[in-house]
C-alpha cells in the first residue's frame, strides 16, 4: 500500500529538521529590505523618474522610495515591545539572533599555533 502524499510530506519535513535545522532557520529568516514611505521621503513627485522610483508597494499597499534604503530586518522575527529599530519598531535588525548565531558558529577560527 502506498504512503499517502500528506504523510510523505510529513516525513520528509522531519527529516530535514532533523538533518539540516541551520537551513531550515535560515530558510524562515530571510532578510527583508526596509525603503521609506513615498508620501514622507521628500522627492519631487513632479520630478521625471519619480514613477521610476517610486514604483513598489509595501505591507500596506503604498508606494515606497526605492532612493532612501533604511535597513533590512528579519521577515519572522517580530520585536513584541516595539523596540526594533527607529524605522521599523516592530522589526528585528536583521541578521536576526537565530541567525547570527548560526553565522557565528559556522565562522572559520583562528589557528590554535
Amino acid at each position: 500500500m502506498l504512503e499517502p502524499a500528506d504523510q510523505v510530506c510529513t516525513r520528509l519535513r522531519r527529516n530535514i529538521e532533523t538533518t539540516y535545522p541551520d537551513l531550515v532557520t535560515r530558510n524562515q529568516h530571510l532578510q527583508v529590505e526596509v525603503y521609506t514611505v513615498a508620501d514622507s521621503c521628500g522627492c519631487d513627485p513632479d520630478a521625471e523618474d519619480y514613477e521610476d522610483d517610486h514604483c513598489e508597494s509595501g505591507e500596506d499597499g503604498e508606494a515606497l522610495c526605492s532612493k532612501q534604503f533604511l535597513g533590512y530586518v528579519c521577515d519572522f522575527c517580530e520585536a513584541e515591545d516595539g523596540d526594533g529599530p527607529e524605522w521599523k519598531p516592530y522589526g528585528v535588525e536583521w541578521p536576526c539572533p537565530p541567525v547570527a548565531s548560526l553565522d557565528f558558529a559556522s565562522a572559520p577560527r583562528g589557528s590554535d599555533k
